[in-house]
């Protein structure tokens, strides 16, 4: 066994779960960065009319999920991917 090759190969595939495991967190930290960003803009005033403001983080949480249904958390998602796999290459 050539030693070089196999370290070759270890490295891929560290690096490709290395990969899955950015994508992941992506996938789980969106909505609490989404909610997190909202709640901050709230504050300095970027609210549409008519738009009433949120409560807290269980408010903004509930109220996306009743007004925008699932997707609403996961919206500026694919920035976020572009980054994560820039990062890998």
């Amino acid at each position: 066994m050539d030693i070089s090759t196999n370290n070759a190969e270890t490295t891929m595939a560290m690096s490709q779960l290395a990969h899955c495991i950015s994508l992941q967190v992506c996938l789980l930290t969106n909505p609490v960065w989404l909610i997190k960003t909202r709640l901050a803009l709230q504050q300095r005033g970027a609210t549409a009319a008519g738009v009433r403001p949120y409560k807290g983080l269980v408010d903004a949480f509930v109220r996306i999920g009743r007004e925008e249904g699932f997707r609403g958390y996961y919206k500026g998602l694919g920035p976020s991917l572009i980054l994560v796999s820039m990062q890998w290459k």
